[in-house]
């Protein structure tokens, strides 16, 4: 198969990460070596960026580089160059497994819709996205006060109510869910939604919103509650395109 790799590699911030711990060309050779053993786990059916509990003694094992194989041992220099994908955030947990997003996002394949269809898709978002501020004013009043609370536990002001709201709307949008009760909004959604806002400007936040609703097919993509989390890769790959 054809791996596909950032063109802007060396600038991403995991790899600088890596780079600063491993040197350049070690760092390219943890990347490559991660990118293959990502695409075999995805070559035996697994969803492209996934890696399983299962999966991780191997994985590791794959990881040490050649100047480490004479290591006295090599498992602990495998565990270590897990750690550093890990703090990298190359890799980031997912409850028992761990995801690579950009990996997902840039293996995807065709979604075999034509494109009229594509076009319907993006009327379609377009749409539910003119009524979105309407919804999500209803919705902010209707979520109970206990769950809008800051990182300390305190109350959200009204604007920020309607704005955590106006958000997770938004991507439900993108993914083509129907509207979310409101005992959909649970304490860690709203701290995700909190963590974006504080991070993203409203244009970055439209522009990711755009492109998971014209790439929602993606495994990666299937609810708000994985979306939010990988905001910052989504925004970073859009941000290398231009």
């Amino acid at each position: 198969m054809t791996l596909k790799l950032p063109t802007d590699l060396t600038s991403l911030p995991p790899f600088r990460l890596l780079e600063a711990s491993l040197g350049p060309t070690r760092a390219l050779w943890l990347w490559w070596t991660a990118w293959r053993e990502l695409a075999y786990l995805m070559q035996e059916g697994l969803a492209p960026g996934r890696i399983r509990a299962e999966d991780k003694s191997g994985f590791v094992a794959a990881l040490v580089l050649p100047p480490d194989s004479d290591d006295s041992n090599p498992a602990e220099a495998g565990e270590h160059l897990w750690s550093l994908l890990l703090s990298s955030h190359l890799l980031k947990a997912d409850g028992e497994d761990w995801v690579c997003a950009r990996f997902a996002l840039m293996q995807e394949g065709p979604t075999h819709r034509s494109a009229a269809q594509r076009g319907g898709d993006a009327k379609a978002y377009e749409a539910r996205q003119r009524q979105m501020p309407g919804l999500a004013f209803q919705q902010a009043l209707q979520i109970s006060e206990s769950k809008m609370v800051d990182e300390h536990g305190e109350p959200l002001t009204k604007e920020m109510r309607e704005r955590v709201t106006r958000l997770v709307v938004s991507c439900d949008n993108a993914l083509f869910k129907n509207l979310r009760p409101p005992h959909g909004y649970s304490e860690g959604l709203v701290q995700d939604a909190l963590r974006v806002l504080a991070n993203f400007t409203d244009e970055q936040i439209a522009a990711v919103c755009k492109f998971v609703s014209d790439h929602r097919s993606n495994p990666m993509l299937t609810t708000t509650e994985r979306l939010l989390p990988v905001f910052g890769e989504i925004t970073r790959m859009l941000e290398g395109r231009s």
